[in-house]
């Protein structure tokens, strides 16, 4: 059986990949294009609505489309816009699932949390769940760079959040200052969710939602840089959500060379151990041997 994903358009969304495009067909699964101007409703046979990181914002009516899918049992993987960008429509909806999405963005001062000491690149902690199965298990980080973070709420009965991917308890959301480059502090602090999913219940019907915080998750060089595992992350998602039994996807073997993504706080352990205590250790040694043979002459 061959799923359909429609992968929205018309408010400036990036365009997959073409590794995200392939996998996801090798999964089972047909892809489309859909303008919500041109619809009068999600089309029937959507078994999955993919909005990647929108540029400008949804209307009214094109959440109100969404969200009656969502409602009567449909399937969404929800991509965040960037903190820079007035998008309060597309916030909206993205945060309707029990998750509140953050104004700013977040940045993580955790060295076991941060890529290369750089905040605002995080590689977060996964939660098992059957969507993130394949990046947990094969311990393949995800790297969100200028993530938005959500805040989970449990106060409605009738929607069930799930932390997919989280932050330290040090990390803390920032906003650009007037100056467009310094970083100022909103004083909300962590820990985030940088990933979420949630399932909507109404009456027999189960709408499921992934929520990312990243605008810049399925795009090709971050991916790549982690052995592809957002495309992992959507490709399980996407079977999960569609409650395939069997996947039937072999993913292409990749003959490019693999980045290793290291924490700034593994850098510094190596370079202690490799520097510092080593050369010691090298020392100390030399001099008792040299002690030792003086004392046998």
């Amino acid at each position: 059986e061959t799923y359909s994903v429609y992968v929205l358009e018309g408010h400036g969304e990036p365009e997959l990949s073409d590794n995200t495009k392939d996998r996801l067909r090798k999964a089972g699964f047909e892809l489309n294009s859909l303008v919500l101007l041109k619809e009068e409703k999600i089309p029937e046979d959507c078994s999955l609505l993919i909005i990647n990181g929108p540029t400008s914002d949804l209307t009214d009516e094109d959440v109100s489309l969404v969200s009656e899918y969502i409602k009567n049992g449909g399937a969404g993987f929800f991509i965040a816009s960037s903190d820079i960008l007035d998008t309060p429509n597309y916030d909206r909806l993205i945060s309707s699932y029990g998750a509140v999405i953050t104004n700013g963005m977040i940045w993580d001062t955790d060295p076991a949390y941060s890529f290369q000491g750089v905040g605002y690149y995080i590689i977060p902690s996964t939660a098992y769940h059957e969507i993130t199965n394949n990046v947990y298990n094969n311990k393949k980080p995800n790297l969100f760079i200028e993530s938005r973070g959500f805040t989970l709420e449990d106060t409605d009965p009738d929607l069930s959040p799930e932390t997919l991917f989280s932050t330290s308890d040090s990390s803390l959301e920032v906003t650009t200052g007037d100056d467009g480059l310094s970083i100022e502090e909103t004083g909300k602090e962590g820990p985030f969710a940088l990933g979420y999913y949630s399932e909507q219940i109404t009456g027999e019907k189960k709408g499921k939602v992934v929520g990312i915080g990243s605008y810049l998750f399925l795009h090709e060089e971050p991916d790549a840089m982690t052995s592809y595992a957002a495309t992992d992350v959507l490709t399980d998602a996407a079977s999960f959500m569609c409650d395939m039994t069997l996947k039937t996807s072999i993913p292409a073997k990749q003959y490019t060379s693999d980045m290793i993504l290291v924490t700034i706080q593994a850098v510094y352990l190596f370079f202690i151990l490799l520097v510092i205590v080593i050369p010691l250790l090298e020392i100390a040694a030399g001099i008792v041997i040299l002690i030792l043979r003086k004392r046998k002459k």
